[in-house]
């Protein structure tokens, strides 16, 4: 999906920190565009539920490294590391 926004707009969003800037981030990412360094790094400054949460929906489930991603599960990071576990296909 275009954004409108260019991928140094959204790193920018993303790494300024600010918990909104980052929600607005993960739903102007060209997710499937996102190379697997980039989507690992922005996984490992997760600090909120919500915004893991969404991360998840938005980025990781849109992405081609969402099967990578369960790796996450191994973590001892109660962010990183539960992450690993909502990448994981749903059931219907």
């Amino acid at each position: 999906m275009k954004s409108g926004l260019t991928a140094p707009q959204t790193r920018a969003l993303w790494a300024s920190g600010h918990t909104e800037a980052r929600l607005l981030a993960t739903m102007m990412v060209d997710a499937p565009a996102m190379p697997w360094k980039e989507l690992d790094a922005w996984a490992k400054g997760l600090d909120w539920h919500t915004l893991t949460d969404v991360f998840v929906t938005n980025v990781v489930l849109r992405s081609p490294h969402a099967a990578k991603a369960l790796t996450w599960a191994q973590s001892k990071s109660e962010w990183v590391g539960g992450q690993g576990g909502s990448a994981s296909p749903r059931s219907s």
